[in-house]
Formats: C-alpha cells, sequence, structure tokens
C-alpha cells in the first residue's frame, strides 16, 4: 500500500482514488481554465505519462509537472496518470472561464486608485493589463490602445497605438483641471501556455478619468 498527493499548483490542489491508494484532497475543488496552461504537479509516480481527453497536455522538463490546456469549449477534461503503461489514477476536471484581467494606471510598480480622478502632475504613470489574482504567472498582454482628452465635452486631443508600459507624461501634461481622459482598450490577446498569443477581453475596456 502506498500514498501518492497530486497537486494542482496556484489556487488548485486535488485528489482522487488510485487503483493502488487513497488520494486525499487538499482543496474541494477540481476546476481548470479554458484555453490556459494549467500547470499540475504529481508527487508519488515516478516516470508518469498522460492521456486526456479535450485537453492538451505539455511536457515540462520534470517529468512530473506538466500543463493542462482545454480546448476552447469544452466543458470536462479527463486525465488519465500511467505508469509503465497502465494507468493508475484518472482524475475529471471540470472545466471555467477565465476570469477577466484589469486595465490599470502603474506608477512605481503599484496600482493608482483612479476612483476619486488623477493628479495631471503625476509623473511615469503607466497603462498595464493585470491578470486575476489566481493567474499572476499569465501576464504576458498586448492590445490596441487609444487615449483622448476631453474639455466640456469636446475631444481637444486624442493618440492611437499606444504601448502597454509607455509612460503617459506628455498626454497628462496637455490636460487641465477638470478634464477626463478617456482610454480605450481593444483587440487584447495573451499568451497561453503554449507561448501563442490568444484573443481574450478585459474587465474595464473603457475607462473615463477626471483629471484634478
Amino acid at each position: 500500500m502506498c500514498t501518492k498527493k497530486v497537486f494542482l499548483s496556484g489556487i488548485f490542489a486535488l485528489s482522487s482514488m488510485s487503483v493502488f491508494s487513497q488520494i486525499t484532497y487538499t482543496a474541494p475543488i477540481s476546476t481548470i481554465y479554458e484555453g490556459y496552461g494549467n500547470t499540475i504537479v504529481i508527487n508519488g509516480v515516478k516516470n508518469p505519462s498522460f492521456q486526456a481527453s479535450n485537453a492538451e497536455v505539455l511536457a515540462s522538463e520534470n517529468s512530473n509537472t506538466i500543463k493542462l490546456i482545454p480546448k476552447t469549449d469544452a466543458e470536462t477534461v479527463k486525465l488519465n496518470v500511467l505508469s509503465q503503461g497502465k494507468v493508475v489514477d484518472t482524475k475529471e476536471f471540470k472545466v471555467v472561464k477565465l476570469p477577466l484581467a484589469t486595465v490599470e494606471l502603474i506608477k512605481d510598480g503599484k496600482a493608482i486608485d483612479i476612483s476619486q480622478g488623477l493628479d495631471r502632475n503625476v509623473k511615469n504613470t503607466l497603462i498595464q493589463i493585470t491578470p486575476a489574482s489566481e493567474l499572476k504567472d499569465e501576464n504576458q498582454y498586448t492590445a490596441e490602445v487609444s487615449i483622448s482628452i476631453k474639455r466640456d465635452g469636446i475631444t481637444i486631443f486624442s493618440k492611437q497605438n499606444i504601448a502597454l508600459g509607455e509612460p503617459l507624461n506628455d498626454i497628462l501634461q496637455k490636460t487641465q483641471k477638470n478634464d477626463s481622459i478617456v482610454i480605450l482598450i481593444k483587440n487584447v490577446k495573451r499568451k497561453n501556455g503554449k507561448e501563442e498569443p490568444v484573443a481574450t477581453y478585459v474587465l474595464n475596456p473603457v475607462i473615463v478619468i477626471p483629471v484634478n
């Protein structure tokens, strides 16, 4: 009789009934994200191999670590863990949509609270797309970013093709108190577990910020 544990990195941890032993759950969930490289680490099986339905399995240098990428619109994924060609464990996952990332203004590595407006004199402010807290390893985003300045309801300035991470100093210097800064985010893409760009969405594609 032996005991082996199966761990899902990040917020996921799981176990199931093995043909050899009882595997205990370290968290009461078995959920993975659609189109995302969900990292799974299996302890207790020497040189395992894997088979999955409705998902692609990506191996790593560590034979006990894989990335499981569910297919688009897959509702469940069944993962078989094999040892010496025999299935020693099977786990079924529920597949859910990725939580949406958030567009934030960043200064000195920290998000700025823009709920009360933005000071035109603030320096080295930039735009960043921040993934949900449970997906911090997924932070490679691209997007089409445009900014306009409105004064008394009239657009007095606009700029297209602003890069994520580009300082906004010059744009902020064009504003006056009581102006509004409008940030528009389109065509957002992120890199999946295979480093391929895939279309995605953000929680707040349009941001209106009053200038103090």
